[in-house]
């Protein structure tokens, strides 16, 4: 049961961060570059992205 609840989360806060990806006004390159990052390295991405970088995904997938 610890192991599903787990892998429900972690897909939870995979799609969240596609969809804050998703919505950045940048590139569609860049922006399926960052999406596809996140879901192949799944929650790991997922948790990095929503604790450490979300402020800064913006701006290094701008330039």
């Amino acid at each position: 049961m610890n192991i599903l609840a787990i892998w429900v989360v972690g897909i939870v806060l995979t799609i969240k961060c596609a969809w804050e990806i998703g919505c950045l006004r940048i590139p569609k390159e860049k922006k399926l570059m960052a999406i596809l990052l996140v879901v192949l390295t799944s929650w790991i991405g997922a948790f990095l992205y929503t604790f450490f970088f979300k402020e800064k995904v913006g701006a290094w997938l701008d330039r």
